[in-house]
């Protein structure tokens, strides 16, 4: 901790002592945010996610939030798959899906609802949509790359929990082909309505950020590749932004907290290389961030080992608890969810 504080910078230093307070970069620490609100504010919108981060319907919510810079306050509730959700958490949502928003009072359940309610209440807080009077050609493809979003995710559930091969390969081809199509539009910008970052773009994120994991280490396909150029340049845009760099998980915690949630993956001949690169049995000590397979977010090194080491100390007390698991005697009920990679003891 002294030798972090020697070698950080002031204003690496100040924003972590921000975040903490409710202020700061977009980060996976606060319970609330503030943003412009002074410090005793009492935000009007509660959003319960997943302890983790894990939850990609949560993530849309909390990447939302964050873009438009409405305050909240953060209550965080563990996945099934990691036991029983809190009592009162269940009276609230006896579903106990996630996420959950309380938004002036009212309950909403359904990520897809919270979103809409969040533009109508908060109009004025960098609008995410386009109107039909405001700009109909981006209004009008809204609706459609909403339907496709549906079909890729469905595309790359299915061939990732089963055993096929070279049918489900085309089948991801076909509709990353559309997509590619969709993005090269409008060369107004990098993402799906040009240079407007929209709700629409949010509803993606969350998938393609696992499927860039997920089906390399399973199956040997990669999407954030010069293969699909406008996707790519999409990937780069979204790794730009700020607030997507303080929730964007990696690819080594997607690569293993899907099968907890969605059930085992299969792997095939050929994704060997991929999953030992993204489990680190291709590292070594000296090796650069920036030779790595998956881009690394900050690009500096310096900044890396040093966010690293601060997460750490904030974190030590789980962590040891992590280490010290084995000596532990087994819970009950039994969950399914493994708390670490397949060669830990």
């Amino acid at each position: 901790k002294q030798l972090l504080t020697q070698l950080e910078t002031v204003n690496e230093r100040n924003n972590y002592n921000l975040q903490l307070q409710g202020y700061g970069t977009t980060n996976s620490k606060s319970l609330k945010r503030l943003f412009d609100q002074s410090i005793d504010y009492k935000p009007n919108v509660i959003l319960y996610r997943d302890s983790a981060g894990w939850c990609p319907y949560c993530e849309k919510i909390w990447l939302q939030l964050e873009e438009k810079r409405i305050p909240y306050e953060i209550i965080k509730i563990n996945m099934r798959c990691y036991g029983d959700k809190p009592s009162e958490f269940m009276r609230l949502n006896p579903s106990g899906t996630l996420p959950v928003a309380i938004i002036n009072n009212q309950v909403i359940t359904e990520s897809n609802v919270i979103m809409s309610k969040l533009e109508e209440l908060f109009p004025l807080n960098n609008p995410l949509l386009p109107t039909l009077i405001s700009n109909p050609n981006k209004y009008n493809r809204i609706q459609g790359l909403y339907a496709l979003e549906r079909k890729i995710f469905s595309t790359w559930f299915s061939w990732l929990t089963s055993r096929a091969a070279a049918t489900s390969a085309g089948s991801m081809d076909y509709y990353l082909t559309i997509l590619e199509h969709e993005l090269s539009k409008d060369s107004s910008g990098p993402y799906f309505l040009g240079d407007m970052f929209s709700l629409v773009d949010i509803m993606f994120t969350p998938f393609l950020e696992r499927m860039a994991a997920s089906l390399p280490y399973f199956k040997g396909y990669e999407i954030r590749t010069s293969k699909f150029p406008y996707l790519l340049a999409w990937y780069e845009a979204m790794d730009s932004r700020e607030t997507y760099q303080g929730i964007k998980s990696d690819y080594y915690t997607h690569c293993h907290d899907l099968p907890p949630q969605i059930g085992y993956c299969h792997s095939l001949e050929g994704s060997e290389q991929f999953s030992q690169e993204i489990d680190g049995e291709a590292w070594t000590v000296t090796r650069s961030p920036n030779d790595c397979f998956e881009p690394m977010i900050p690009k500096d090194e310096g900044i890396a080992r040093r966010d690293a080491v601060r997460q750490s100390i904030y974190n030590h007390e789980n962590l040891v608890k992590f280490c010290l698991r084995g000596v532990g005697s087994p819970g009950f009920p039994k969950v399914s969810a493994p708390l670490a990679g397949q060669k830990t003891n």
